[in-house]
């Protein structure tokens, strides 16, 4: 059944030429038990590979049930060694992380055989090597008798015609060693053994044949002891065929039998998508180059980047169910009707936002000390549009002017009243501000001295600061020449305390010589008009403007119901600042965004600091995938014995590259799954930094970091797969040089 025919093979080392083999002329037949000996370097083992289709011959030719085989190509030889050889070798070549089963049962897997099929006859085959109930002991914790015996019987699975062994006492002990002969004697009832050995004491007494090999040439060929049967048994046919299903089966079980490498490998992937993750985050909230520039407060106070500014193109006041659509739209986190209004410093806690100074000074008139206010920090000015009822922890929402809500856990403020100062450059003029007397209504949470405005008072402070000013209601309420002579400008707001058509002024301007209750005007044109009369005046003496308080309803007559033409979007981060400006575009409204139309000006420091981290974000990003192939890449080499113990068994290059891409794709499916439930779960557990940091994720960036990172896991599986094709296409699995 096996031929040679002047089979030479040679090793190339530089220039230098060593015949392994020189012309051997052998037949070997079924029923035999040969044992090929000779001193080290003579050539055993590379003859026992050339037989078993692991190093390729050179010259002559090898028959096999009379073919020839020299026009064999790489699928040709793999098809040999699966279905004609079985392996039995010194090192045992075992998959230590498989059990006794799983590794007897492998040999029948590769040939197609179903798992189920092939664990029920391993189990009948360990029996018969004398390995009965190791069945779940793994490889690796076997001693070297059964190790050995493990590897007979992963060889008698494949049911092949022909079984070599390299040595396969070399390992053991005496009895050990004469027990393994004694079976592989019993083997050669029906197949052809091959026996490398350098013990020819120990094997003589079961051979049936002896070769003895010098120099790479037979110098001997010597019948020995007779056969054990000479009428062979036919072997049973082979069932099956592999598939990819038999890959997928190889993967699932590596899986099983390594979860220290699974663990490894996925954990490894789920660390590199996090840092992708973060690199990825870092390049896009570093992408905006707006925070690189420096604020000039000069258009717009009030520069949160938060904030955005929205109006109608044709300047009419918005509606309630435009501002309802603005507030619909997603990452806007509240609308607040009055824009103006959020340029406007208020300051409200003494020691906090203000406090007193005390100047003791000579004042002929009074003799007593002078006091002033000094304005330290505030907050800009926010109207109760900005929240809603539901959001109250206690109280109520505003009903009057002079009633406030504010943002605190301490509902016992309910009911106080406070002195607010009020201040606005740009409209005021520096150094000019305004002080009112305001009562808490309500709370809501939150901190920092945050306080909400009533709808009416934040309206007549944009319409003061607006194209309808104060000093325009001023005209109605005084004679021209009154406010011509005395020069005055006036900040209006709206007092609920006054009933009917009345007003009243700040005392601070009594010199304004008009007596109480003396005169009468009227407001509004045709039959529209409304008599109004001022009832008295105001202590105001802390503001530096002179005040008119109009009751509603010479507000109302003076400039109908509150509307506002202007409202302040603010979004939950400045990350979504462009989703939103594209969604107002879209409702058809005008937009400015205060922080982007203040910064003008670039911050060299800021600019450098922006592009070292994004440099940083791309070579992080890119730097991962490569650390990923190179780290993972390394430590899976040294997994290459077993890819070499199972194509010595009869698996396919093809096969070993299709488990191998089913198994690293299933690790990354695991990574995957397991980095977004992280993910998901630090920004549900309100983790700051991935909120922040999902802030500046869109929909395509995830796609964009999916893909790269699947190609980092196939650029590995395929990297590692193209080294395993070129180690596994030698053929080789004992090195022949340890022994030539």
């Amino acid at each position: 059944m096996l031929i040679l025919k002047d089979v030479s093979m040679y090793y190339h080392s530089g220039e230098t030429v060593v015949a392994g083999l020189n012309k051997i002329n052998i037949e070997l037949e079924r029923g035999e038990f040969v044992a090929i000996t000779g001193e080290s370097g003579s050539g055993k083992t590379t003859l026992l590979n050339v037989i078993s289709a692991l190093l390729p011959y050179h010259d002559g030719e090898m028959y096999v049930d009379g073919k020839q085989t020299s026009y064999f190509d790489d699928a040709d030889w793999e098809e040999y060694r699966r279905r004609k050889i079985g392996f039995v070798f010194q090192d045992y070549s075992l998959i230590d992380s498989y059990t006794a089963v799983e590794n007897v049962a492998a040999a029948m897997m590769i040939n197609g055989t179903d798992e189920k099929t092939a664990r029920l006859r391993a189990v009948s085959l360990l029996e018969r090597v004398g390995l009965s109930g190791f069945e779940t002991h793994r490889a690796g914790r076997l001693s070297s008798g059964q190790k050995q015996r493990l590897s007979i019987a992963r060889a008698l699975a494949k049911d092949t015609e022909i079984i070599v062994a390299d040595e396969p006492t070399g390992n053991l002990d005496t009895e050990n060693g004469r027990q393994i002969v004694e079976l592989l004697r019993s083997l050669s009832r029906d197949r052809l053994v091959i026996m490398v050995t350098h013990n020819t004491a120990e094997a003589d007494p079961y051979i049936t044949r002896k070769i003895r090999l010098h120099d790479g040439r037979v110098v001997a060929d010597v019948l020995c002891n007779p056969r054990v049967s000479d009428t062979p048994e036919e072997l049973p046919p082979h069932s099956g065929t592999p598939d990819r299903e038999t890959s997928r089966r190889f993967a699932r079980l590596n899986v099983r039998a390594q979860p220290r490498k699974t663990l490894l490998v996925t954990g490894f992937m789920l660390i590199s998508l996090m840092a992708m993750f973060v690199f990825l985050g870092s390049f896009l909230s570093e992408y905006d180059d707006s925070d690189t520039k420096i604020y000039d407060p000069t258009a717009f106070a009030n520069g949160d980047d938060t904030r955005i500014c929205v109006r109608n193109y044709d300047g009419s006041p918005l509606t309630s169910e435009q501002l309802k659509e603005i507030g619909d739209i997603e990452h806007v986190a509240n609308v607040d009707k009055y824009d103006l209004v959020n340029d406007v410093t208020y300051y409200w806690r003494e020691g906090t936002d203000y406090k007193f100074i005390y100047n003791t000074a000579y004042i002929p008139e009074s003799d007593k000390d002078t006091v002033s206010v000094s304005l330290i920090s505030g907050n800009f000015m926010r109207s109760c549009t900005s929240v809603t009822e539901d959001m109250l922890t206690a109280g109520r929402m505003p009903e009057r002017a002079d009633e406030v809500i504010a943002a605190s856990d301490d509902t016992s403020i309910i009911g106080q009243t406070f002195r607010f100062y009020f201040k606005q450059n740009s409209g005021w003029g520096a150094g000019q501000h305004v002080a009112l007397d305001l009562t808490v209504c309500g709370t809501v949470p939150g901190g920092g001295g945050r306080v909400y405005f009533s709808d009416q008072l934040s309206f007549s402070i944009a319409e003061s600061l607006g194209d309808k000013n104060g000093v325009a209601l001023f005209n109605y309420l005084t004679s021209k020449d009154v406010l011509m002579v005395n020069g005055f400008e006036c900040y209006l707001i709206v007092d609920g305390t006054l009933d009917g058509a009345s007003y009243r002024l700040s005392s601070a301007y009594s010199d304004l010589n008009i007596t109480e209750g003396g005169e009468i005007y009227t407001v509004g044109s045709g039959a529209e008009r409304r008599l109004i009369s001022r009832v008295g005046m105001a202590d105001y003496s802390a503001s530096t403007k002179l005040i008119v308080a109009v009751s509603p309803k010479v507000y109302e007559l003076a400039f109908g119901n509150p509307e506002s033409g202007q409202a302040s979007v603010y979004i939950e981060s400045y990350a979504y600042c462009d989703s939103v400006l594209a969604a107002l575009s879209a409702l058809g409204l005008d937009t400015t965004v205060p922080y982007r139309s203040g910064t003008l000006e670039y911050d060299p420091g800021k600019v450098q600091e922006r592009l070292v981290n994004l440099c940083i974000s791309i070579g992080g990003f890119i730097g991962v995938i490569a650390l990923e192939i190179i780290v993972l890449g390394a430590f899976l080499k040294l997994k290459r014995k077993d890819y070499s113990v199972l194509t010595s068994v009869g698996m396919t290059v093809k096969m070993v590259r299709d488990m191998n891409r089913y198994e690293l794709y299933g690790e990354f499916v695991a990574a995957a799954l397991l980095f977004a439930a992280a993910v998901a779960a630090t920004a549900l557990g309100g983790v700051k930094y991935i909120t922040d940091m999902l802030k500046y994720f869109r929909w395509y960036h995830f796609i964009f970091l999916a893909i790269c990172a699947s190609a980092a896991a196939a650029a590995l599986t395929e990297r590692y797969n193209r080294y395993l094709t070129k180690r596994l296409k030698l053929r080789v699995i004992r090195d022949p040089e340890q022994e030539e």
